[in-house]
C-alpha cells in the first residue's frame, strides 16, 4: 500500500495504527494460549503419571524433577536433524547478533536491511523507522532468551541432587516467562517482516512488480493493456527464492521457540510438584523407600 502512495502522503499515522492492531492481535493470540493450556489437563496427565511412575519404585528421580526419558519426549525433539534445546539457542543468538548488526546498519547509513530478502541489493529504507523499532526490541530480547535457556540446562542437571531448592521453581518460571516473551517477540518480528520485505522489493522493482503494480493502480486501463508482463532476471528469481527459504526457515524456528515454551512450561510444573511435597516434610529418600506413601501424598496434592 505505501510502495503506490504519492511521496508526500504522511505514513507514520497508518504505521502507528498497524502496530496497534498487531499489538491486539498478539493480546488475543496470548488468549487463545491460556485457553488450550487449561483445556489440555497438562496437571491430571502428570499427577496420574507421577502416580505410576511412583509405583514403579522410581520416587527418587520423580520427586527430584527427573521424569526419565519415557515420561519427557520432549527431550527428544529434533529441529532440523538438531536437539530442540541447542536449535533455539543458536536460533536466538543469532537473532540478537543480526539485529544489533541491523540495527547499526539502518542507523548510520539509512539503508533498508530488506528484511527475508538477503540478497537485496543496497537501497534507502522507506519505513526507517519501523526497522528501527524492530531491531531494538529484537535485539534484546532474543539475547535474554538464549540466557534463559543456558539457565535452564543449568538447572536440569541440579534437579533431583542436593543442591535443588525452592529456588529452582522460580528459575523455571522466569525462563518459561522469557521464552513466551521471546516467542511473541518473534511473531511480532515477524509481521513486521512483511512491510519491510515488500517495500525492499518494491523500491528495487524486483521483477518488475513497482512498475506492474502502478499500471494496475491506474485509472487509465489503457496503460495496463500497454503494459509489459512480469518478467524476472536470474539474479531477481534467486532474490525471490532466498526470501522464500528465508521466510520458511524463520517461521519454523519460531515454531520451535514456542514447543521449548510448553516444555518450559510443563517442567515448571513438575518442579512445583515435587517441592511441594518437600515442603511438607517429605524427602526425596522417603518417597524412593516408601513409594505407596509418595502416592498418596501426591493424591492429597
Amino acid at each position: 500500500m505505501f510502495a503506490f502512495e504519492p511521496s508526500e502522503y504522511m505514513r507514520w499515522p497508518r504505521l502507528l495504527g498497524a502496530l496497534f492492531y498487531m499489538a491486539l492481535d498478539l493480546y488475543l493470540l496470548s488468549l487463545l494460549v491460556r485457553v488450550i493450556r487449561a483445556s489440555t489437563y497438562r496437571s491430571k496427565v502428570l499427577e496420574e503419571e507421577f502416580v505410576l511412575r511412583a509405583f514403579e519404585g522410581s520416587g527418587r528421580r520423580l520427586l527430584g524433577g527427573d521424569q526419565g526419558q519415557s515420561q519427557r519426549p520432549e527431550a527428544e525433539t529434533i529441529l532440523f536433524f538438531f536437539p530442540l534445546e541447542p536449535a533455539v539457542l543458536v536460533y536466538s543468538l543469532g537473532v540478537g547478533a543480526t539485529s544489533i548488526v541491523l540495527l547499526w546498519s539502518v542507523c548510520h547509513t539509512g539503508l533498508t536491511s530488506g528484511g527475508w530478502a538477503l540478497l537485496l541489493p543496497d537501497s534507502p529504507s522507506s519505513i526507517f523507522w519501523m526497522e528501527i523499532f524492530m531491531y531494538a526490541v529484537s535485539a534484546p530480547l532474543a539475547l535474554l532468551a538464549a540466557a534463559s535457556i543456558v539457565a535452564r540446562r543449568q538447572l536440569d542437571f541440579s534437579l533431583g541432587s542436593e543442591e535443588s531448592s525452592s529456588d529452582d521453581l522460580l528459575v523455571a518460571k522466569r525462563c518459561a516467562g522469557l521464552m513466551l516473551t521471546f516467542f511473541v517477540a518473534c511473531a511480532f518480528r515477524f509481521s513486521l517482516c512483511v512491510p519491510v520485505t515488500g517495500m525492499a522489493l518494491a523500491t528495487q522493482d524486483t521483477c518488475g512488480l513497482y512498475l506492474f503494480g502502478l499500471q494496475t493502480t491506474s485509472l487509465d486501463k489503457r496503460m495496463l493493456r500497454a503494459g509489459t508482463p512480469l518478467q524476472c532476471t536470474a539474479s531477481e528469481a534467486g532474490i525471490l527464492l532466498v526470501a522464500l527459504i528465508t521466510l520458511l526457515l524463520d517461521a519454523a524456528l519460531i515454531v520451535g521457540v514456542l514447543s521449548l515454551w510448553q516444555r518450559y512450561r510443563v517442567g515448571g510444573d513438575v518442579i512445583s510438584k515435587s517441592h511441594a511435597l518437600f515442603g511438607k516434610g517429605y524427602s526425596v529418600d522417603a518417597a524412593a523407600a516408601d513409594p505407596p506413601y509418595a502416592v498418596a501424598m501426591a493424591s492429597a496434592y
